[in-house]
């Protein structure tokens, strides 16, 4: 099985776990042909050249996007997927965030436990570049 992580809008990286974010949607997408197990996708955002800088999240929500396995890295839990099933996850709180000016570079990983046994595990990485003037 393999699975494809798209965030709808902006932001977009090819693979099986394919990640992508904009729009404040993240989806990710099982394209094989196995029901997938749970997993995690992570999402490191550092402004370019830096460790960091990005917007905060609201602490409210901190809990159901953090994780001590993954440090500084917002988190999203994908429950299992049957094959060609999309699981879309709203980030509440995207609409919100305020950005200062500068290039923001947004490093994904689908799987991020590697909990999904899937015919490329090479693929399941992504970036996406926010330029706000």
């Amino acid at each position: 099985m393999d699975l494809e992580v798209l965030v709808v809008g902006q932001l977009h990286a090819v693979g099986c776990l394919l990640p992508e974010l904009a729009f404040g949607v993240v989806s990710v997408r099982n394209v094989g042909d196995g029901a997938s197990r749970p997993s995690v996708v992570t999402i490191n955002c550092h402004k370019e050249g830096m460790r960091g800088g990005c917007a905060e999240i609201p602490a409210r929500f901190a809990p159901n996007y953090t994780n001590p396995a993954y440090p500084n890295k917002l988190v999203v839990n994908v429950p299992a997927l049957a094959p060609g099933h999309v699981y879309n996850h709203n980030l509440p709180f995207w609409g919100g965030l305020v950005w200062a000016s500068g290039t923001y570079n947004f490093d994904f990983v689908a799987d991020a436990g590697a909990a999904v046994a899937e015919s490329n595990e090479a693929n399941n990485t992504g970036t996406y570049v926010k330029v706000v003037p």
